[in-house]
């Protein structure tokens, strides 16, 4: 059976809040900041290009690198492509969880 994506993921408030490099974000930052997360939770990650980038939020390149460099430290960037690390965090939380309700599943079958 293929792995599915989960199409969704737990968010709290109070974590975006009270973290200080997002609380310094701007709206237009922060919704640059989102858009890219859900695209990175959609796909697992987003390649490291500008141009691509820039379209994904909409906007032209000087804006993108505007709003890139505010954001920049939220996400982690290796190897050509951006990650989220509290996104993978999410995923291998979910990922555990499924497997312990299968297994529970199974055992109760």
């Amino acid at each position: 059976m293929a792995r599915s994506k989960s199409p969704a993921y737990q968010r709290y408030p109070r974590d975006i809040l009270a973290n200080p490099d997002i609380a310094v974000l701007n709206l237009e930052e922060y919704g640059a900041y989102e858009r890219l997360r859900d695209y990175i939770w959609l796909e697992g990650f987003l390649i490291n290009d500008e141009r691509y980038l820039a379209k994904i939020l909409r906007t032209n390149q000087k804006k993108f690198r505007s709003l890139f460099t505010a954001i920049k430290n939220l996400f982690q960037i290796e190897d050509g492509k951006i990650t989220c690390p509290d996104l993978d965090k999410e995923r291998i939380k979910q990922e555990e969880h499924r497997a312990l309700k299968a297994k529970a599943g199974r055992k109760s079958g």
